[in-house]
């Protein structure tokens, strides 16, 4: 194994920071493409990876109980049984209030899984004062295709001492560029390995861009109906179970009015005008037909009057 080939290559995966910027956003309001290759050469990708977070929903007591919790990293590529890549950096972000754990040097304490058993490795947390979120970069890299399916590696995290019922902990796998350097996920040798990089940070992961389509299982949202409100760019996820979802409650203020009734109306009427959060929306599809218009509101008016209790399933 090459030695200089890997320090390379994690160094310059490693030099993304927390100063880096999220590529694509400006790009992609004016034209579907990503790092130059439009939507459709990327779908050509003879190899798609996804890559995945765990997800889990504990009761309070086993929140308070076990407060550290393991989120793992999973990669897989349908139809591939052989080593594909020889590189990967991801940067992954979540609530500030979760606490990485860490050794006595500071670097995250890191289990790596066997899809990545053969590859050299860094870990850092890194942080964004901008969005109240932290996180962890990861780099693998060896200096041939030994990147395999499987678990590429896990980290520790603790919840906060005064969580409750109905928190939610959105995690996010963002793809990061800078000017010196980017997220990567390639292998030596392949042609057309752009189109592999492409697919893995499109449609590989769920990002608000290319792939807004996360959703938390309707099991766990029963338990936790926060969930039904999560952010469709998110990759996983820790709740906890109960909390109240008070049904059409617009404004938020934790009962129905007329206000709600106004605010969905606004909405239904021109979404760009009276936008409402991911949050609000979940709430105020009251008829779980996946769209907030007129059919909810009138729903919420009938369930401020008395008439009906929400929600209504078609």
């Amino acid at each position: 194994m090459n030695r200089k080939i890997i320090s390379a290559i994690l160094a310059a995966a490693l030099s993304c920071s927390a100063n880096a910027v999220v590529a694509g956003a400006e790009d992609t309001a004016a034209s579907p493409k990503f790092e130059g290759l439009t939507l459709e050469q990327i779908d050509n990708s003879p190899i798609k990876p996804y890559v995945t977070l765990s997800s889990e929903v504990l009761t309070l007591e086993e929140a308070k109980a076990s407060p550290t919790r393991t989120i793992t990293v999973t990669v897989n590529a349908d139809g591939v049984t052989k080593p594909y890549y020889s590189a990967a950096g991801l940067h992954i972000y979540f609530d500030e209030a979760l606490k990485v754990e860490v050794s006595k040097n500071g670097l995250p304490l890191i289990a790596k899984g066997d899809a990545c058993s053969l590859m050299a490795s860094t870990f850092n947390v890194i942080t964004d004062d901008t969005s109240g979120t932290t996180g962890l970069f990861a780099a693998v890299a060896s200096s041939g295709n030994s990147g395999t399916n499987g678990t590429m590696f896990s980290f520790n995290v603790n919840l906060p001492s005064d969580i409750a019922a109905g928190d939610v902990f959105p995690f996010d796998i963002k793809y990061i560029t800078t000017e010196y350097t980017k997220d990567i996920f390639q292998a030596i040798g392949m042609a057309d390995k752009e189109l592999m990089n492409g697919f893995t940070f499109t449609k590989g992961i769920y990002n608000k861009e290319y792939n807004p389509n996360f959703k938390a299982s309707e099991s766990d949202i029963e338990r936790c109906p926060a969930l039904k409100g999560i952010s469709p760019s998110c990759d996983g996820y820790i709740a906890i179970e109960g909390g109240d979802t008070v049904w059409g409650d617009a404004d938020g203020n934790g009962a129905l009015s007329v206000s709600d009734i106004v605010m969905v109306l606004q909405y239904a009427a021109n979404h760009d005008k009276y936008p409402l959060e991911s949050d609000v929306l979940a709430r105020c599809d009251v008829n779980g037909d996946n769209d907030v218009n007129v059919e909810d509101a009138a729903l919420i008016q009938q369930a401020d009057a008395g008439l009906v209790t929400l929600p209504v399933k078609k």
